[in-house]
Parts: structure tokens; C-alpha cells; sequence
């Protein structure tokens, strides 16, 4: 896992390197009330 730039309460987003190329990563925390498949994407 990269360096975490940002914390919401819906998701994460993060500053990582792949394929030699700086990215940046969202990833949406897990809840209850929202469709699983939104959490996997």
C-alpha cells in the first residue's frame, strides 16, 4: 500500500507507484447500506 494523501468517510486515496509510474489510488471503505459490488470496483 502507498502513502495515504487523503481520509473520507467514503473512501481512502492513496499515492502509489505502478508499472514505474506514480498513481493515484481510491479506495472506497466498506458499508453496510451501500451494494457490495461499489466496495470490490
Amino acid at each position: 500500500m502507498g502513502v495515504l494523501i487523503k481520509k473520507g468517510a467514503e473512501a481512502n486515496i492513496y499515492l502509489e507507484d505502478w508499472c514505474g509510474r506514480k498513481v493515484i489510488f481510491k479506495r472506497r471503505n466498506p458499508k453496510k447500506y451501500r451494494i457490495p459490488e461499489l466496495d470490490k470496483m
